[in-house]
């Protein structure tokens, strides 16, 4: 009877030890979507300015091409 009582312990320690990691990892996981939605703004961010400043150079383009059509 002890026998079974130690591996019913035994057990316990392992779901326990389980649960923990399942803790930690469901913490991480919210963790990493938090860090992915700031990714996503970050790199929206960069795109867009990499779009303004697409349409800043081809405002200078044609500022160069009117002034040398102006020579």
């Amino acid at each position: 009877m002890e026998d079974i009582s130690q591996k019913c312990h035994l057990k316990e320690k392992e779901l326990t030890a389980i649960d923990n990691v399942i803790v930690m990892l469901q913490d991480a996981l919210v963790k990493l979507k938090d860090e992915n939605a700031q990714s996503d703004v970050k790199i929206e961010s960069l795109l867009n300015d990499l779009r303004a400043l697409e349409c800043e150079e081809e405002e200078l383009d044609n500022l160069v091409n009117i002034g040398q059509c102006h020579k």
